[in-house]
């Protein structure tokens, strides 16, 4: 009976050592999102070093000119030949400076006639000589080529490219025009044949305009010595000469260099007195 009573007490104390002994279990981690996953992206494998594998890397500080300057510093770097063709025509070309470092011959030029592209403007469609009715846009760009696959024994070949249709160097500029002169015409003797001054000019310069100048000579008339005085240029004051002579109080001849009518005996002819202008005193 003893024993009997004993066994709660013993099945109690059981229980108290094993929740001393076991460890409480730790709560369950609540769920992961779905869809939200992260995944690391690959690495992306560097780039090659050189874009042409196999050539000869070099450093280069050129100033700048021409083709042929350019292909002998390469060749001092590379220590190296280097198949170039540069035409006559284009050997002058200017080329810009370059400084580069840890670059191949391919890459180079390829740069180069990259940095050379550029837009121009030109004019073309003329339809007399030297003038011009378009206005066109194109590309321009200079450079070093070769046939694909390009090798170190490759033959490159010096190119400069225009628009097509494009002049390959600009037009002449226009000739100057001749230069202007002043020169004097005595209206005296027109006037006292019964001309007008009004008469006279107005003639003159409706000729200029039936010429189609655009930049007539200026003209004007001084009273007191009965001088038109006349600036521009010698083809445009002939116009004078030629009014006058068909106004009457003539026929006079007018001396180009002086501007006044001849006399009497350069003309052979007998004239009256009064039309002709006397010499000044000395």
């Amino acid at each position: 009976m003893k024993n009997l009573a004993m066994l709660p007490l013993l099945l109690a104390s059981t229980v108290v050592l094993r929740a001393q002994v076991d460890p409480v279990p730790a709560p369950n981690p609540p769920p992961r999102a779905q869809g939200l996953a992260f995944t690391p992206a690959p690495l992306e494998a560097p780039p090659t070093a050189l874009r042409y594998p196999g050539f000869t890397t070099f450093n280069i500080n050129f100033p700048g000119g021409p083709p042929a300057k350019l292909v002998q510093m390469i060749t001092n770097q590379t220590r190296k030949p280097l198949n170039v063709i540069i035409p006559p025509n284009y050997a002058d070309t200017e080329l810009p400076p370059l400084n580069l470092n840890g670059v191949t011959v391919p890459q180079l030029f390829d740069a180069l006639g990259l940095a050379s592209q550029r837009k121009v403007t030109y004019f073309s469609g003329g339809a007399l000589p030297g003038g011009y009715q378009n206005v066109s846009q194109g590309t321009a760009a200079f450079g070093f080529k070769t046939s694909d696959p390009k090798r170190e024994d490759s033959i490159w070949y010096f190119f400069v490219e225009s628009p097509s249709g494009a002049p390959t160097s600009p037009p002449p500029p226009p000739p100057a025009p001749p230069p202007s002169v002043c020169r004097f015409f005595q209206l005296g003797p027109y006037l006292q044949a019964g001309a007008k001054v009004e008469d006279i000019t107005t003639a003159i310069e409706t000729a200029w305009k039936m010429l189609g100048e655009t930049t007539t000579p200026k003209i004007k008339f001084h009273q007191d010595t009965k001088l038109l005085i006349a600036v521009g240029q010698v083809e445009r004051l002939m116009v004078i000469d030629e009014v006058l002579e068909k106004l009457p109080g003539g026929p006079f001849q007018i001396d180009p260099i002086t501007g006044l009518p001849k006399s009497p005996s350069e003309l052979n002819v007998n004239l009256p007195e009064s039309n002709v202008p006397k010499p000044p005193k000395p």
